[in-house]
């Protein structure tokens, strides 16, 4: 006859004492990782040295030597477009090159490639991917190299577009000289086509601090009715004339086409370096004070002391995820992999 043994006590370690325990460490790690539990500048981010307050940031700092388009995170745009001659102008054709955009030694480097007469000269351009900000605090900290035994120079640039007639501008100009440290603020249009005058208070060449070719902050701070400028966080220039009032993006480059501006292009590799972009801005729609997502975050955040995060100078560290935010919050995709890390432990004791 058979007989049934009897049943066996569980050990401490079985899988009936073990599940409440990880459920419970389920519960704690959704917790911590949710987004309604992390508040840290849910309202926006506000420059401690002007008082403006921002909805947005997206900040990259470069201490790997990823690949570019890992690097640079979803949010920026490596161009490859080409711009033809003009021989009314007298400028030579220019090609923007993937190629010509890496990361080495912990900085983004952007490339005017060393030119030979009759090429194209071979030039970078990256960009936001967004086209809708509206206003800001942008920075980048960066210098830029041109070997001194190069003849011609390039065009280092970062600024605000939409249209030739909607940009704000700062831009250094390597024919200036290495030991001139002038940096070039700008905001368009500054040529009057009617009049064929120039149209002044919207161009300004101002001295810097230390050259160019010094690591060093250059920031251009966006308002509604003046662009500031800065160098290492020393307001340097403002400009109240032309000063962009629709949406666009933000673009750095490095560029030469034999015109007036940048003169002929440098026969030696002109590279500009940089370690960290900081963008805080606000968008069309936030700017509204339309954006539901903002301002429902801010709305459950309001009475945390760190909804809003100041932005205390350019010497703080930026972060170092993929868009580089400082606020500590878990990305949804880090979101979603700790949940399904905790999954699998939890499926993996059932066994």
């Amino acid at each position: 006859m058979l007989t049934s043994s009897p049943p066996r006590r569980a050990s401490p370690t079985s899988t009936s004492l073990r599940i409440p325990h990880l459920l419970l460490l389920l519960v704690v790690l959704l917790l911590i990782t949710s987004p309604s539990a992390a508040a840290d500048c849910d309202c926006g981010y506000r420059i401690k040295q002007t008082g403006q307050l921002f909805t947005h940031q997206s900040a990259v700092t470069f201490n790997t030597s990823a690949n570019s388009s890992t690097a640079l995170g979803s949010e920026w745009e490596v161009q490859g477009w080409r711009v033809p001659a003009n021989t009314t102008l007298g400028t030579i054709p220019r090609q923007n090159r993937a190629a010509n955009v890496w990361v080495a030694d912990s900085k983004l480097h952007l490339r005017q490639r060393a030119w030979r007469e009759g090429e194209d000269v071979s030039i970078a351009e990256i960009h936001t991917g967004r086209d809708d900000i509206l206003y800001g605090s942008f920075r980048i900290r960066s210098t830029v190299v041109q070997p001194q035994a190069a003849t011609g120079g390039a065009v280092a640039g970062f600024f605000f577009y939409r249209d030739d007639v909607t940009e704000t501008d700062i831009e250094i100009i390597t024919k200036d000289g290495n030991s001139s440290k002038t940096v070039h603020y700008i905001n368009h249009p500054t040529y009057n086509v009617e009049t064929d005058t120039l149209i002044p208070g919207t161009s300004f060449t101002e001295p810097l601090d230390k050259p160019w070719t010094e690591m060093q902050w250059h920031r251009f701070d966006w308002g509604r009715n003046s662009t500031s400028f800065y160098q290492d966080n020393v307001f340097k220039r403002q400009i109240s004339k032309n000063v962009p009032d629709e949406p666009g993006k933000i673009m750095i480059n490095i560029w030469a086409n034999n015109g007036s501006w940048s003169g002929p292009p440098s026969s030696r590799d002109v590279t500009l370096q940089i370690e960290q972009i900081r963008l805080y801005f606000n968008t069309t729609t936030s700017n509204a004070g339309q954006d539901e997502q903002f301002n429902a975050q801010c709305a459950q955040a309001k009475n945390d002391d760190k909804a809003v995060c100041d932005v205390e100078d350019e010497n703080e560290p930026a972060g170092t995820g993929e868009n580089g935010s400082s606020s500590g919050r878990l990305s949804a995709g880090g979101w979603w992999m700790a949940l399904v890390a905790v999954v699998v432990v939890v499926s993996a004791a059932w066994v």
